[in-house]
Order: C-alpha cells, then sequence, then structure tokens
C-alpha cells in the first residue's frame, strides 16, 4: 500500500496501516525503514492532561484506529471514551510536502484538557538495503527549533553529510502552533521505555527542547486544548522535504509556513472499505514488569561479598563477584544513558581465523542476537538489536512467558550478570523468579541457551529467533525432530565465499511434553515477515536448553547435552583456563588503594581488546568486520606486545604490511578474510603512522630485525592477489616516500589531508586540506620516525 505524488514523494504502508518508510527520490526521510514489531517511526497521540496522563495511539504500529486509503489520501478513525477521531494524511501533488490532520468530536463538554503529541524519527539519507547504524546517522543530522511568533515550536532537520541529492533538509510544523519540541530519542523515548514500553514525551507536561544525543527523533507537541467553546476541534501538522538546503537552517526558513499551510484543503473520506490493523504478540505484549530482588535473593544469586558495590539513595546498583563477574540490577540499566550489553566469543585463541564465533547479548532481554562465525558483517545468523531504547523488540532471539494467561514479553530484568563467556538474566515477579542463560564454548563453535523457572509453577513459553534478512536464510527441518539446520541463499555473499557454511539449532534438554518449532505466523506476523522467523513454543515448562552449532567450513560433531549446568560450570572453566594459559591474566600489585579497582576492571579491557582484535566490531558499532588500519595497530598490538606476545604481533603486522596499497599508503580500514576485495577507499591523514609506530614498538621490543627482511605483497584493486612482493623494509620505505613528498613545499610538516582522529574535523575543502596542518598528526609523525630511527639503530 502506497501514496505517491509527482514530485517522487512516496509513502509506503504496513499492512497493519502503520508506516513502512517515507522517502522521497532515493533520500529515506526516516531514520530507518519502521517494521510492524514496535511504535518506532511515524505515530501520533491524543493524550488527556489530568494527572497522571492518559494517552491514546491515534496513528501508528499499535494503534487500534481502522483505516482506509481513498484519493491518493489515508484516513484513520476510532474512539477513545467520549471523543471521535478522523486522522487524514494528504500529499501535496507537486512538491514533497505532507499534511497530518486530526479532527477530533467530543460527546460531552467535561472540563479536561487535551493536546496531541506527534514523532517523527528523522535520518534524510540515500536509500539502502545496509544495516542503518542510527547512531552514527544522527550524529551528523542537525536539529533545530526555531520559534515562530504564530506557530510556536518550528522543528528543522539537515543531513550535514553530503547525499547525492545535497544535503537533505526537513521541516515539520503545527498549524494551530506548538506548545514546545524535542529532537532526539533521549527525550521522546527515553531510558525508561526500556522498561515500560510508553515513550517518555507522552509523561512529560512539555517537551524539553532541543538535544543532539545519537537518537534523531522529534516530537512537536500541539498547545493544549479543551472543548469548552464547541465539540469539535481540528489539529494538523505540516512536514516540508527538500532534496538538498545548501545553507544551515536559519530563522529565515521559517517564511516559507503560512503559504505551506495553505497548499492544504481539509478531505473526508467517502469509503465504506475499512480495514483493521492486526497486531502481532510483539505488539500486543508489555514488557515483563520486573520487581527488585530481596537482599537475601541477592546473596542466594551471588555472593554477600559484593565488591565495589554502587549505590543511590542507599540501593543497591551493581557490584563486582567471584573471579569476573560483574552484576547490575535492574534499576541501574534504566538510569544508564547506554544501555548495559555484552559480547561473548567462542572457539577462541589468540590468532584470528574465520572459526571464532561471536554474538551480543543486552540487559533489556535480547538473550542472543548478531551471531555469527568468522566476519561480523555477512556471516549473520540472528538479526542485530540497534535500539538503545529496546525499540526493535523483535530482534534477535527473545522470549516471551504465560503470567496468568497473559503473555509478556522479557525485557529488563531484576538483575543482569555478565561473565567473562556468559551472560545470565534473573526476573522476579511476586512468587516466579526465571532464569536465562547464555554463554560460549571456548573450545567448540558453539553457543548455548538455558531457560530455567526457579520459583513458581511452570509457564508456557514461546522463545522467537529472528534471522538476519541478508543471507535470507533456508530452514531445514533434519531427520532429528529437536534440530534445525539453517542454510545461506546460494546468491549470498556468505554462501559464494563459504559454498558449506550451514548454522545448526538443537533442542539439548526440555522437560515440556509439548514443545515444537514453528513459523511467525503462530504469533500473528504477517507473511512477509513470518519466514524470517523461527519459533519454539513450549507449554508447561521449567527448563528448555539449547545450542547454536556454527559450522562456516566445515561440520562439527556435536552430540546432544542433557546436563546443561555441567557443560555450563566446564565452559567456564575452559575460559578461566584459556586467560591463564594465553597469559591473559594480569594482576598489580602497590601500595596504592586504587590498585584494586585497576585489577577488578583488566580482564574486561583484555575481553574488549580481544574482541577489537579478534572479531572486531562493537555494541554500537555494530557493522565492523575488518581491522581499522589505527585502530588494530592500537589496542591489540599494544595488549599483546605487553604481555609478551611476540608471535601474535608479528602476524598482525605482516597481514597490516600486506594490505599496503601499492602507493605505500592504506585505507582506513580493510577486510582480512575471505572478503579481503571490501576495503575503504580513503583515509583519514594519521592512519599510517600507527603502523611505523606499531612495527617500531614491536622490533624495539623483540629484538627481531629479522622481520624487515620479511617478503610480502602488496593489495591491488583489480584481482585482491598481488604479483608484487618485495621485503618488509622497502615497505616502509615507499611509506616514508610517500609522507616526505607530502611535506608541505618549504616545510617539514605533513598536510591536515584526510583529517585526523577527530572525525568532526573532516575538512570539506579538498584544496585548502593540502595546505592546512594538524599539530597533533605532526607530532605523532615525529614520534613515528623518531621510534623507526631506533630500529635503524639495532639494524646497524
Amino acid at each position: 500500500m502506497k501514496l505517491k505524488n509527482n514530485s517522487g514523494l512516496e509513502f509506503e504502508f504496513h499492512s497493519n496501516g502503520g508506516i513502512k518508510r517515507i522517502s522521497s527520490n532515493g533520500i529515506r526521510i526516516g531514520l530507518r525503514d519502521a517494521n510492524p514489531f514496535s511504535i518506532f517511526g511515524t505515530s501520533i497521540f491524543l493524550r488527556e492532561r489530568n494527572t497522571p496522563k492518559k494517552h491514546i495511539m491515534l496513528f501508528g504500529t499499535g494503534s487500534n484506529s481502522v483505516f482506509a486509503f481513498e484519493d491518493n489520501c489515508y484516513f484513520a478513525k476510532g474512539k477513545w471514551s467520549d471523543i471521535e477521531y478522523l486522522i487524514s494524511l494528504q500529499l501535496h501533488n507537486t512538491e514533497s510536502s505532507w499534511l497530518w490532520s486530526i479532527e477530533l468530536t467530543k460527546g460531552n463538554s467535561s472540563p479536561s484538557h487535551y493536546d496531541i503529541i506527534i514523532i517523527q524519527d528523522v535520518g534524510l539519507k540515500q536509500l539502502s538495503v545496509d544495516p542503518v547504524n542510527e547512531y552514527y546517522v544522527s550524529q551528523y543530522t542537525e536539529r533545530l527549533i526555531l520559534d515562530d511568533p504564530q506557530y510556536g515550536a518550528v522543528v528543522c532537520c539537515r543531513q550535514n553529510m553530503k547525499e547525492p541529492t545535497g544535503n537533505p533538509w526537513l521541516m515539520a510544523a503545527c498549524k494551530n502552533g506548538a506548545a514546545s519540541a524535542t529532537t532526539d530519542g533521549l527525550y521522546v523515548y527515553g531510558n525508561s521505555y526500556r522498561k515500560t514500553k510508553i515513550p517518555l514525551a507522552l509523561e512529560l507536561d512539555t517537551l524539553p527542547g532541543e538535544c543532539a544525543a545519537e537518537s534523531s527523533v522529534i516530537a512537536i507537541q500541539s498547545k493544549p486544548f479543551d472543548f469548552s467553546s464547541g465539540n469539535n476541534q481540528q489539529i494538523s501538522f505540516v512536514f516540508r522535504f527538500l532534496p538538498d538546503h545548501p545553507s544551515a537552517t536559519s530563522s529565515n526558513d521559517l517564511a516559507i509556513l503560512p503559504n505551506l499551510f495553505e497548499q492544504f484543503k481539509s478531505k473526508y473520506p467517502t469509503t465504506s472499505n475499512w480495514e483493521k490493523g492486526k497486531h502481532n504478540l510483539f505488539i500486543s505484549s508489555e514488557f515483563f514488569p520486573s520487581q527488585d530482588l530481596s537482599e537475601n535473593e541477592i546473596n542466594h544469586f551471588y555472593s554477600s561479598e559484593k565488591r565495589f558495590p554502587e549505590f543511590i539513595n542507599g540501593k543497591l546498583l551493581s557490584f563486582f563477584y567471584g573471579k569476573g563477574k560483574h552484576v547490575v540490577l535492574g534499576e541501574k540499566d534504566i538510569l544508564a544513558y547506554r544501555p548495559h550489553g555484552h559480547i561473548l566469543q567462542s572457539n577462541i585463541n589468540l590468532n584470528q581465523n574465520d572459526n571464532i564465533v561471536s554474538l551480543t547479548s543486552w540487559a533489556f532481554g535480547v538473550f542472543n542476537s548478531h551471531l555469527k562465525q568468522g566476519n561480523t558483517n555477512f556471516n549473520t545468523l540472528l538479526s542485530i538489536n540497534t535500539s538503545q531504547f529496546n525499540l526493535l523488540p523483535e530482534t534477535g532471539q527473545r522470549i516471551f512467558v504465560d503470567i496468568n494467561n497473559k503473555y509478556y514479553l522479557l525485557g529488563v530484568p531484576s538483575a543482569y550478570e555478565m561473565g567473562l563467556n556468559y551472560a545470565r538474566w534473573i526476573y522476579k515477579l511476586n512468587s516466579n523468579i526465571i532464569q536465562v542463560t547464555t554463554w560460549a564454548s571456548p573450545k567448540k563453535p558453539i553457543v548455548n541457551f538455558d531457560f530455567r523457572v526457579i520459583s513458581g509453577q511452570p509457564i508456557n513459553i514461546i522463545i522467537t529467533n529472528n534471522l538476519d534478512e541478508m543471507n535470507r536464510w533456508q530452514v531445514k527441518s533434519p531427520s532429528n525432530p529437536n534440530g534445525l539446520t539453517f542454510i545461506p541463499s546460494p546468491e549470498s555473499l556468505l554462501s559464494k565465499n563459504y559454498p558449506k557454511a550451514q548454522y545448526r539449532l538443537v533442542i539439548n534438554k526440555s522437560d515440556s511434553a509439548n514443545i515444537k518449532f514453528d513459523s511467525g505466523k503462530c504469533i500473528d506476523i504477517e507473511s512477509s515477515y513470518a519466514s524470517s522467523f523461527v519459533i519454539i513454543k513450549s507449554d508447561a515448562t521449567i527448563q528448555v536448553s539449547l545450542s547454536f552449532i556454527c559450522e562456516l567450513q566445515e561440520v562439527f560433531d556435536h552430540s546432544t547435552n542433557n546436563n546443561p549446568d555441567q557443560q555450563f560450570h566446564a565452559d567456564l572453566e575452559d575460559a578461566l583456563a584459556f586467560r591463564e594459559k594465553s597469559g591473559l591474566e594480569i594482576t598489580i600489585s602497590g601500595n596504592s588503594d586504587k590498585i584494586e579497582i585497576i585489577n577488578e576492571i583488566i580482564p574486561w579491557f583484555v575481553s574488549n581488546a580481544l574482541i577489537h582484535y579478534l572479531t572486531p566490531y562493537g555494541l554500537e558499532q555494530f557493522v565492523g568486520a575488518a581491522w581499522g588500519t589505527r585502530d588494530v595497530s592500537q589496542g591489540p598490538v599494544e595488549m599483546l606486545l605487553s604481555l609478551g606476545k611476540y608471535n601474535e604481533v608479528k602476524k598482525i603486522l605482516l597481514t597490516i604490511f600486506s594490505n599496503q596499497n601499492p602507493d605505500g599508503w592504506w585505507p582506513q580500514w580493510w577486510m582480512f578474510d575471505r572478503y579481503i576485495t571490501i576495503r575503504a577507499h580513503e583515509a583519514h591523514g594519521d592512519i599510517a603512522y600507527w603502523c611505523i609506530i606499531a612495527l617500531s614498538n614491536y622490533i624495539i621490543n623483540s629484538g627481531d630485525v629479522d622481520i624487515l627482511n620479511s617478503p610480502l605483497p602488496y593489495y591491488t584493486e583489480n584481482n585482491g592477489d598481488s604479483t608484487e612482493v618485495t621485503p618488509l623494509i622497502e615497505h616502509v620505505e615507499r611509506l616514508i616516500d610517500r609522507i616526505v613528498k607530502s611535506f608541505i613545499p618549504g616545510t617539514a610538516l605533513v598536510p591536515f589531508g584526510g583529517g585526523d582522529w577527530n572525525d568532526s574535523l573532516q575538512p570539506v575543502n579538498e584544496e585548502l586540506a593540502q595546505r592546512m596542518i594538524s599539530s597533533w598528526t605532526v607530532e605523532m609523525s615525529y614520534q613515528a620516525f623518531t621510534q623507526y630511527q631506533k630500529v635503524y639503530e639495532l639494524v646497524g
């Protein structure tokens, strides 16, 4: 279902009546495509401004309105208490403008006051099938609130990164006058959404104004109104999109508003064909209302020993205990700007290879996501959560539990525990206590999952597994009724690079007499999305244990594990043994009272460095899979050098210099596996110096001057496998020659070029970039050459 106009403006709708996408001539106006599982995207709310405030969603995914399409318009209607409402969406005939009109008719004249809040996500980026990193896009999206004498708060957004059309721009205003507005999801949805599933904006008396955090979502609040002058009210919001707004937003932009509103006339539906949207379980279910654990319960599940406990107003929020264990209680996850998450690795060693498995878990009920073996972009089985507010509740692996004949989606827990190779969630509601554990097997390409009712009666559960869309997974049922096999489409990059690749999901243990696999249709997911879900339904359940077996290149012999507790403890011991055997156990001694704080955090710094090195991606920078030339030369090399892991550092350096361009430079990042041809085509001005520094530090510390004689290829664009091979020392000399030739004439100063580590200082004018300098990069150049001079002295 679509609405279009002659300017190229297009609205695409889901079958439930919510908007999937707003675009104009190849530019997506929203941050990302909305889906039928969340209210994220365009939504309109009517509020009764009493205490406590009441609200209803008039439009959006999750609304109970009926809807219809007629005369290239969208209409929705319904009733809330004694108020009947009619919503219309009109597109301008020839411009990329649209108008939302909300007409309200009240049955009696009670003295209540009301307002309307409209929410819209804003990205203004080129349409793409690639995953959207909302954090990154939002950082470059200018969001300002202008004050208009007639229309009040007017929101203007401009994409500061150049798109094919220029700098796209969006304006939003309320015809009746806006009382307030805000410009970031931090105040639209808020951290509390993770717990309540209610946007924070609906709880506030007025919206708090400008905020430029990392979620480009705007909200506008109409001026409050009542029905004292009659039983009808009409509130309208207009949006204007420009494909290019060359200059920054200013008050001059307000001049277009009066004419903009005049371009639209009221329209009313005549159709009798109204549709009712069907809500899937993700929309219809509330988040599980977790309760705080008592002190005795905390001591029971963890330990009476609590190192570095954190309190607020005398209430415990978090603590460390045991060996490499950290516990965050539910309230802290709501207080924290960043939600708590944890990246785990299976089949791990100190040499990067394709067989390492990694996954991401999140405190707010994402038990397994971004599951993959090898490349973290193209080999993904389970989908990726990209929302800091839990606005994508379908992503990854989730669990619904039936409490008193009502299904809840597990969200923020009573407690979230992070270990070096596992994550554990505890959920408490009255007499019901549920435990969920996800852990990685250090010696095997396996990720394990265990659901257990600790206290209370057996319950019905639904485990959802959302498959990543990129590989168009084919689900096969083997002869074993307790398992499934996932095979990527033959057309996928994964299949072309790894023809034998597959993943398996097996049920290890279940006490339910009725447990089965199903598709998304069983929880009312519309057919176009249902095939991307694998559902496990289990009735009257105390325990379900699962394993994902990752088989990128060869089948792994896995026997069903009937004792998950034993396996968990064995894998935990293996994780600790790997740390000790690999020399990653670091303890600092001294007289300072801060020493123990450092010792507590070191294992987590080591974990982060291993992730950066072995499976390069992050909780928020989830699109990775490549070594950043600067990044791998920093943390991983420095950590391994400090631990005396010279063989591992040598392998990294040989890989880095084998990916050097023939002209002596590097791209900003490059993939190092079978996707080696995928790499950046530009680089910041500082990245090559890190390579010199890393090589110099290695030689100075190890004494291995012979590495300079290692024959290494260069990367060539055409085939990815260069036929030109020279000793490493010549690689360095080519780099030095390029640096010297780049000096600003008459100086020994390197130009600013592609910029330094500060992304906010990327030069726009290329000619100016060759005349500017970064004092930071100049100092780094001096450091690099000074250290490499010591290498020459060792060579003699």
